[in-house]
């Protein structure tokens, strides 16, 4: 019997139990056993596979199984003896690589991201922070959006986009987004609005304070036009860094049209996935993303920001059909990174 075992993790100390990264990656699962210490669980594909979910700090190994993998977090209080294989999970951050962190010391390193350099024995999968921000945001609560319509009340604008991006006089970090706003907002006048985030919003981007991390003031805020512009963390030519932060899962399950800045391979993957954006349809146009994004608002301009959105609402919609899918059905992405954990381990 094969054991893999996750320690209760704390999210740095914004939620006491975080089982995000957990069920990103295993569900859905059958549960076998629970107790007030673990949770144990088994997918029906897996023969003679099973999962330790902790509950608390410390629990025993289940069935005293002598040679469980353990699969820890940076915000994982781990007990159990250093005897034992060690995966690393780096599922709540972005681009790959914590600089305070020792890889060395891990048998694997699983991450949320892709990178080039990833030392030999680590596996990248991008995808699978769309299904941690699933549970994560707490959408495991709630019926599917894409069964809910809404109705927007007369005219408004054909683009939206937190104002910090047009008002900021400041260098940052995000500088680059700031430029590429502003040269859009000077090329296209007519189409692109400042929009401030709500107190809602505010309260649920996890600002340390984790007041209210599950609302949606969010979904909200991108709903006020016909569509919203998002940008990723990494630079929009960055083509070495591959992830997806919530940025991106917001703006597909916001059941809103969203032009998405983010590098052009980023773009095809998700066209690959099933997702829809008005740059699917000047994909080919060019590899320079930040040309493709220029690409898009002329398209949008040419054809009318509303019409485009009309006639694609179905696809719109397909793109949180996808999200939900992909936390509540078995998926490929998911099979292959458990498939890994488990590569070398013939106990």
């Amino acid at each position: 019997m094969r054991l893999v075992i996750f320690p209760l993790t704390d999210y740095a100390n914004q939620l006491k139990i975080d089982f995000s990264s957990i069920f990103s990656l295993i569900y859905p699962f059958d549960v076998v056993e629970t107790s007030e210490y673990f949770l144990i669980v088994k997918k029906k594909d897996l023969d003679n596979v099973y999962f330790q979910i902790n509950l608390e700090h410390h629990a025993k190994i289940w069935n005293n199984n002598k040679n469980p993998i353990i699969v820890v977090s940076k915000f994982t209080t781990n007990t159990y003896p250093n005897l034992y294989k060690l995966i690393y999970f780096e599922n709540h951050g972005e681009a790959w690589g914590d600089p305070n962190q020792n890889y060395d010391k891990f048998y694997k390193v699983l991450t949320s991201a892709s990178n080039p350099e990833l030392p030999p024995n680590t596996y990248g999968e991008p995808l699978l922070h769309f299904t941690r921000n699933f549970y994560f945001y707490g959408f495991h609560f709630n019926p599917p959006l894409y069964d809910f319509t809404l109705k927007y009340d007369g005219n408004i604008p054909n683009c939206m986009v937190y104002s910090g991006r047009l008002d900021s006089q400041q260098p940052s970090k995000a500088g680059y987004r700031t430029e590429l706003i502003k040269e859009l907002k000077q090329k296209y006048p007519q189409h692109i609005f400042p929009k401030i985030k709500t107190e809602d919003f505010k309260k649920c981007n996890l600002n340390g304070i984790n007041e209210d991390f599950k609302n949606n003031g969010w979904y909200w805020d991108f709903n006020k036009s016909h569509s919203f512009l998002v940008f990723e963390t990494a630079d929009i030519n960055d083509r070495i860094n591959h992830f997806y932060s919530e940025k991106t899962f917001r703006a597909l399950m916001s059941g809103n049209m969203i032009i998405l800045g983010i590098s052009t391979p980023r773009h095809k993957q998700l066209i690959d996935a099933g997702f829809w954006t008005p740059t699917n349809e000047v994909i080919d146009k060019s590899e320079d993303a930040e040309e493709l994004l220029f690409e898009t608002f002329e398209y949008l301009n040419k054809e009318g920001f509303y019409v485009i959105k009309s006639k694609n609402i179905e696809k719109i919609k397909n793109n949180q059909r996808i999200l939900y899918d992909w936390f509540y059905k078995d998926q490929p992405f998911k099979t292959k990174a458990i498939e890994w954990i488990l590569e070398d381990d013939n106990r």
